[in-house]
């Protein structure tokens, strides 16, 4: 009733409708003093009537703040929201980049165990916040499960959870963190990767609106393939075998010699 008596005068103007309830706030204390002073001059006055009068303003009070708040932080609101959004999209597109390859378990559970604690420090700030997007929390500890995990069907089980709260995802994302945990074979790979192929193969994605889509806005530079990761470094160690046997034969001529003057 408050706020279509509100609606009423003010009509769809925002600004008369935040400003009529501002001023309507700031007349309460002056119509509080008024009851005081009326008391004061007319003894006959019931107490009655003085505590009624005065709830009647604490409640104008109370009713307008809570709209002032509904309206003037209704924009904020949405601002927590889109930096949620934002700072996760930017957190997962740095872990897809792929710039560190695990290649032992040791790493697996020190970059699992990082990815974790990041994550719960994120999920705490935005909820302090009051942010309303909170499905986007589950997404970092999902990622860190697929690192930290050993088996197979583990993994596809977590990949499976990961896509039915992701639609969005595509097989790229989930080969870029079978990539970053070091998982060479091929066998297990198609095995985790089938879980996402149909979803890729639709249009599912079309479907996802913006507020609601997370790995659509990252993307993949440069899907780096664990079969030309095992071929660099067999590159690298024929690099360096080719290096030191060069050195050898440096060597050689020098002995050599060195026997013929002996």
């Amino acid at each position: 009733m408050f706020h279509e008596m509100l609606v009423n005068n003010c009509g769809e103007n925002e600004d008369g409708y935040i400003a009529k309830t501002i001023a309507l706030v700031n007349c309460c204390p002056s119509f509080k003093s008024f009851v005081e002073r009326c008391s004061q001059c007319d003894p006959s006055t019931s107490e009655d009537s003085i505590r009624r009068a005065n709830t009647s303003l604490d409640r104008i009070i109370n009713l307008s703040v809570r709209v002032l708040n509904d309206r003037l932080f209704e924009h904020i609101r949405v601002l927590v929201v889109e930096v949620h959004r934002r700072v996760m999209t930017e957190y997962v597109r740095a872990i897809m980049r792929g710039r560190i390859i695990c290649t032992s378990l040791k790493m697996r559970k020190r970059m699992a165990g990082r990815l974790r604690d990041e994550g719960k420090h994120l999920k705490t700030l935005f909820k302090e916040l009051e942010s309303s997007a909170s499905w986007l929390d589950s997404a970092i500890p999902h990622l860190s499960e697929i690192i930290l995990l050993e088996d197979t069907p583990s993994i596809q089980m977590e990949v499976g959870v990961l896509v039915r709260e992701f639609p969005d995802i595509r097989r790229k994302h989930v080969s870029a963190i079978l990539n970053i945990r070091g998982m060479t074979r091929q066998t297990e790979r198609q095995e985790i990767l089938n879980i996402v192929k149909d979803i890729e193969n639709s249009d599912s994605v079309t479907r996802v609106s913006r507020d609601r889509a997370l790995f659509a806005e990252v993307p993949v530079t440069s899907e780096v393939h664990c079969l030309n990761v095992g071929l660099s470094r067999v590159a690298l160690t024929a690099s360096s075998l080719f290096s030191s046997m060069r050195r050898r034969r440096r060597r050689t001529p020098t002995r050599e010699n060195q026997d013929d003057m002996l």
